[in-house]
């Protein structure tokens, strides 16, 4: 899809849904396929994405102990070239030209997940930020989203 031109989407114009099952995290330019894909969708169309969130409580658990490694799948897929959180899939969605329509986390029971959410709040309390945003933002995995123009 990194290769795909301007041509290639005029050739789908009258596609008036796109679906990108995990696919964004797997691309040098997502910003560019979602403008591309927003010059030329209908009136009323959308797309939806599976976006695996990297600000997950697990992945920040193991930063802080030095241990970030790459696995054969699941959030930390080798494969993946781009990582979000809930703020730079915002940030990706605007300046592509689309906004959130509707939302849905993942969110799997994790039994140590609550020993760690103390820790996230304290950090962002330090910063200066919401600690809310910093134990509720890290909870899901995936996260899929419906999108619309903007």
């Amino acid at each position: 899809m990194d290769a795909m031109s301007d041509a290639d989407f005029e050739a789908y114009r009258d596609r008036d849904c796109w679906v990108f099952g995990d696919v964004l995290e797997h691309l040098h330019d997502p910003w560019h396929l979602l403008a591309c894909r927003r010059r030329v969708i209908p009136a009323g169309g959308c797309f939806l994405a599976g976006i695996p969130i990297a600000q997950c409580w697990s992945v920040q658990a193991r930063l802080s102990v030095g241990d970030l490694r790459s696995a054969d799948g699941g959030l930390m897929d080798r494969a993946h070239i781009r990582w979000f959180t809930r703020i730079t899939l915002l940030e990706m969605l605007t300046q592509a030209g689309w906004k959130l329509d509707a939302g849905m986390s993942r969110t799997f029971n994790e039994p140590q997940r609550e020993q760690f959410l103390p820790a996230l709040r304290a950090m962002a309390t330090v910063l200066g930020a919401d600690p809310e945003a910093a134990v509720h933002d890290p909870l899901p995995l995936p996260c899929v989203v419906r999108a619309v123009p903007a």
